[in-house]
């Protein structure tokens, strides 16, 4: 019998497509399988990283781009506006050498956007400047009162020196007016390279402090009504050069690494003249503290009926630290002479090893907790207790206070209860962003400034219900 199929459509060539067509049907459907379920996964590690777990609370996570970045964020007193300022060249905090920083107003219920004018600071960059750290003192409808520090190195390609200054601003919320420079609140005065070693050249951020806060107190008329609080970091030169500092009669020597108050007349910072203020005891009324290395974060905290001052500082390796006091002495912390943390050479300080000059300071102290490994912290707050959190954050029936402090390295926040001055329990919120300012709404939502010049925003979900062992809103 004749073969009634042409050679090239012969049964076992037919056998063979069809084999092969279905082998290829088998595994495209396969590969699409796996890329669906790739994608539902990836939609639910979405969903996932969206919603941050705490101990007590599950919290609404997202993110918001405002235009030209938020990496520094302050509230308004009456807590109606928010406002941010964006940095340039963020992926890596280089020196901004144009000083001119984005400026954005968010309206607090629905964080509505209102861009303002920039923030034109090129008058005080010098040879290069970063912002440290934003704060509002004042405000009426159109335009608030705010003060800003400022590191800035002097010099052309090998800064000749390096500083640390406060400048008091006007903040304008009509898009269409420039900010005003109103006065210099302070300088630290210039530290001259050659007491680094020579040739080196400076990073504007290093170990610089910064960190702002303040309060009005009561006066006489035209007395000093304000009081403003400033971190200012050793800049790397006191670990080995502090002798270096006193041997050449630097007076900013006198002032790296310490916490001080100043007391202004909120009159002056309304004032248009600019002016510099000298190191003296007209401009610092108080040390509060000493021996501090690198401190990012200061926050008025209430511990049992106490007013006290929180503040976060960086260690070395290991040894970032926590410190309650109420600047009615000066307490020094001991650095850098004394550190919970080990030097990146590899030596360890600890209490056996604490040497200090007797006489040299009012009081010593220790600080009241230790992060090791280091957090990199950063902002501190007190939580409220009003809102959505009050149930399980800050208990005022049993008198304890909860503060949160922003790790930057490790990208955590993470919540201290305190009760009379001492940590009594921690809590790690993992939330995967570097959070450099920190604050918390009147709703008790929780809104942060991060490095990648966005905004992380924290909503209530739902709270742990002890009488079923599970969330509910």
């Amino acid at each position: 019998m004749s073969n009634m199929y042409p050679r090239c459509l012969a049964p076992s060539f037919l056998r063979k497509v069809f084999v092969y067509g279905l082998v290829s049907i088998l595994v495209f459907t396969n590969l699409f399988l796996i890329d669906s379920s790739a994608q539902n996964a990836a939609a639910e590690d979405q969903a996932i990283d969206s919603l941050v777990t705490t101990h007590f609370y599950k919290l609404n996570k997202s993110i918001l781009e405002i235009p030209g970045g938020a990496t520094f964020i302050t509230k308004s007193l009456d807590g109606k506006s928010l406002f941010t300022l964006g940095i340039l060249q963020a992926d890596n905090f280089k020196t901004s050498q144009n000083a001119v920083y984005p400026l954005s107003q968010l309206y607090s219920e629905n964080l509505q956007i209102n861009s303002l004018k920039e923030l034109d600071l090129r008058k005080f960059a010098l040879s290069g400047s970063r912002i440290l750290d934003f704060e509002f003192i004042g405000d009426n409808k159109f335009e608030f009162n705010a003060i800003v520090s400022l590191s800035r190195n002097h010099g052309g390609g090998f800064f000749l020196c390096r500083d640390m200054i406060v400048l008091g601003i006007k903040i304008s919320t009509d898009p269409n007016v420039e900010h005003k420079i109103v006065r210099k609140i302070f300088e630290t005065g210039c530290v001259p390279s050659n007491i680094q070693a020579p040739g080196v050249l400076w990073n504007v951020l290093e170990q610089s402090g910064g960190a702002l806060g303040y309060r009005k107190v009561s006066s006489g008329q035209g007395a000093p009504n304000l009081e403003l609080y400033v971190t200012i970091g050793d800049f790397k030169l006191l670990s080995q050069n502090r002798h270096l500092l006193n041997q050449k009669g630097i007076n900013s020597g006198q002032v790296l690494g310490s916490i001080i108050k100043i007391k202004v007349s909120e009159s002056k910072l309304n004032s248009s003249n600019i002016e510099l203020p000298t190191l003296s005891a007209s401009v610092i009324s108080a040390y509060c503290a000493r021996g501090i290395r690198n401190s990012q974060g200061l926050s008025f905290i209430q511990d049992n009926g106490k007013n006290l001052i929180a503040a976060t500082s960086h260690g070395p390796r290991g040894g970032d630290t926590l410190m309650f006091f109420d600047c009615s002495k000066t307490i020094d912390y001991g650095w850098p002479n004394f550190s919970l943390g080990t030097s990146y050479s590899g030596k360890t300080t600890d209490l056996g090893n604490n040497v200090r000059d007797e006489g040299t300071v009012a009081s010593t102290g220790i600080p009241n907790w230790t992060w090791a490994p280091s957090i990199g912290p950063s902002s501190i707050i007190q939580i409220s207790g009003k809102g959505k959190f009050s149930k399980w954050w800050t208990n005022s029936k049993n008198k304890t206070q909860d503060l949160l402090v922003s790790g930057m390295a490790a990208k955590k926040l993470i919540r201290l209860r305190s009760y009379q001055g001492k940590v009594i329990g921690i809590e790690d919120i993992a939330i995967g962003e570097r959070c450099r300012s920190l604050i918390e709404m009147t709703s008790g939502s929780l809104i942060c400034g991060l490095d990648s010049n966005k905004i992380l925003v924290l909503k209530y979900n739902s709270e742990w219900n002890s009488s079923n062992g599970g969330f509910s809103s």
